[in-house]
């Protein structure tokens, strides 16, 4: 849905006009100065320190906007200037920073790097040949467009210790690759829990119920134990017990963990699909949807944090929403949908789950929304279908499901790391 000017407060539509002058104002009168290629980004660490070398062949000019304390990131525009590589997120561990993140605007010009922080730390972007810094200006500040500095080499440090910088021992350029360190870590979620059944099945089994919180907690922690036996990868669980999770705490400790791929495990209903026999495995990435159904399914899954919001602050998430999505859809999509096919062929290669798979989509869930890492919801299976609730029942069949959901993710992590070698598990 596009907003309409009335619906957008006037010191949002100020900034924003802003920013479109700055870029027309840049862009319009100048050509490409030149492409950035992944090489020519550099990343190195010290204690309290973290620091970015960006080198570019040609003289850009370059805007600093500060956004640390509304959003916990900066970024880098630079103009006239694409890259050589397509958008990404770049996750980074055992530093200040979260990862970078890379956004080409071709129609403008310009290229941005974003720098998300663990918190409100001290930044300085400074050219690399004057040592002179950069001003930081805010997103709407029309002051950057009459200074048009340039630089062709770029140091951006951020520092726990503030400015001036204390001695700084090199410990050298390393190319840019996503995750970083000898291990992979994967971040699993067993969708709601405590209060929050989830769906529930429609026959009983032992005098109750099959709630979805437990089905998909007993999945994860076989899941959790299965990645945890290889020397390459770490799993953590976001719940471990029957405890209540909001979608925002999900997220925030997704972000706080910093982990290379995000796992969200739930079980189906047939109520969001339009069908009453319904059957089968789906993976969902971050995306826009088209389709009613999904988007019923969409509206039940990021229902958990909306009913604690009063109008005026639902209003302000709408906008949040509606405003800030765009760039997460934009960054995910080719990474999340990469991590679903993946996992996906794995699955295909069973003999139920060739007969019963529901396949890749996409859809805008809000357990997914994070900027550092590609994320995927599995749906397992349906418990409201009569013969597939039987199988989702058995444990072993829930071990059958943990196995492939492993050997998806090892498969995804040995793609895109061939110095490591990931050992997938064999099916019974």
């Amino acid at each position: 849905m596009v907003l309409g000017k009335q619906s957008i407060p006037f010191a949002f539509r100020a900034a924003f006009a802003c920013t479109m002058a700055v870029l027309t104002l840049i862009s319009s009168s100048r050509s490409l100065a030149g492409v950035l290629a992944e090489s020519d980004i550099g990343i190195s660490s010290a204690k309290d320190h973290d620091r970015v070398e960006i080198r570019l062949g040609e003289s850009a000019v370059v805007r600093v906007v500060d956004e640390v304390a509304e959003y916990k990131r900066f970024f880098i525009d630079l103009y006239s200037t694409e890259p050589g590589f397509p958008d990404r997120v770049i996750p980074l561990r055992n530093g200040i920073l979260r990862g970078l993140q890379t956004i080409a605007y071709p129609d403008s010009k310009v290229l941005r790097i974003i720098f998300h922080t663990t918190g409100s730390v001290p930044f300085r972007v400074a050219d690399a040949e004057t040592a002179v810094p950069f001003p930081a200006t805010s997103v709407s500040d029309t002051g950057f467009a009459r200074l048009r500095p340039t630089s062709r080499h770029l140091v951006v440090d951020v520092s726990r210790g503030g400015y001036p910088l204390p001695d700084l021992k090199p410990v050298g350029l390393r190319p840019l690759r996503p995750g970083g360190g000898a291990k992979r870590l994967v971040i699993l979620d067993p969708g709601h829990g405590g209060a929050d059944p989830g769906a529930k099945s429609i026959v009983t089994f032992g005098g109750r119920k099959l709630e979805e919180k437990d089905v998909v907690l007993s999945v994860a922690r076989e899941v959790y134990r299965l990645l945890n036996k290889s020397p390459v990868v770490t799993a953590v669980m976001t719940r471990d017990d029957d405890r209540e999770m909001s979608l925002e705490d999900r997220v925030a400790f997704a972000e706080k963990t910093d982990g290379d791929l995000f796992v969200s495990i739930h079980a189906n209903s047939t109520k969001y699909h339009g069908r009453r026999d319904a059957r089968g495995i789906e993976f969902y990435y971050l995306g826009e949807t088209s389709d009613p159904a999904l988007r019923q399914l969409e509206m039940a899954e990021n229902l958990v944090d909306r009913s604690s919001l009063n109008k005026s602050e639902s209003e302000h998430w709408d906008l949040i929403w509606k405003n800030m999505v765009k760039d997460n859809l934009d960054m995910q999509r080719p990474y999340g949908l990469q991590v679903a096919n993946l996992v996906n062929e794995v699955f295909t290669q069973d003999v139920y789950f060739k007969s019963y798979n529901r396949g890749v989509k996409s859809a805008r869930f809000r357990v997914l929304m994070n900027p550092v890492m590609p994320s995927v919801l599995v749906e397992i299976g349906y418990l409201d279908h009569p013969r597939e609730v039987r199988n989702l029942a058995q444990p072993a069949f829930q071990q059958r499901i943990a196995k492939l959901i492993a050997n998806g993710i090892l498969e995804y992590f040995s793609q895109l790391d061939s110095e490591l070698e990931f050992y997938q598990y064999e099916m019974n």
